[in-house]
């Protein structure tokens, strides 16, 4: 049995905004900071690539 996914902020919002300019409107970022806690959460995890000896992980992009 995995880690159910889900959405939690797992950053300091506090102390990143003293380096960059916190957004909610995605339309509004030049980049985005994600922390993981764990790397098989579905999204951005591929565990078949993994099997075939790659790193499992590729990459998301926000349209």
């Amino acid at each position: 049995m995995g880690t159910p996914e889900g959405m939690e902020s797992l950053l300091h919002l506090d102390l990143v905004s003293n380096y960059f300019d916190v957004v909610d409107n995605v339309d509004e970022a030049d980049n985005a900071l994600v922390g993981l806690t764990s790397p098989d959460g579905g999204v951005g995890y591929d565990r078949a690539h993994l099997e075939k000896g790659g790193n499992a992980m590729f990459p998301f992009y926000w349209n």
